[in-house]
C-alpha cells in the first residue's frame, strides 16, 4: 500500500485525497468497493450503528456488502484535514 501512495513529486497528501474522493464517489453511488480497495487486510473499523468493532478486511468486506447498493448521496464534503506521517509509510 506504501508504493500505492507515492506520488510524484513525493507528496503523498494528494494521492491520501484522491483515493478517498475516489472512494467517496463510489460509496455514494452504493458502491463500497472504492474504501475496501484502499483498506489494509488488518483494517480496524468503527462504525457507531454497530456493537462491536470491526476486524480485518474480510469482517468489514461482509459488512460493507450488506450495505452495497443501500448508500447513496448527491454530495459529499472533505474538511479540515489535517496529516502526520511517522516512519516509512
Amino acid at each position: 500500500m506504501a508504493a500505492a501512495m507515492e506520488t510524484e513529486g513525493g507528496d503523498p497528501t494528494a494521492t491520501i485525497l484522491a483515493m478517498e474522493r475516489h472512494a467517496l464517489d463510489r460509496w455514494c453511488k452504493g458502491d463500497p468497493s472504492g474504501f475496501l480497495e484502499i483498506s489494509a487486510p488488518d483494517v480496524v473499523y468503527f462504525d457507531p450503528y454497530q456493537g462491536e468493532r470491526i476486524d480485518g478486511l474480510e469482517a468489514l468486506t461482509a459488512y460493507y456488502e450488506s450495505l452495497r447498493g443501500k448508500v447513496s448521496a448527491s454530495r459529499w464534503e472533505i474538511v479540515q484535514t489535517h496529516w502526520s506521517f511517522t516512519g516509512d509509510t
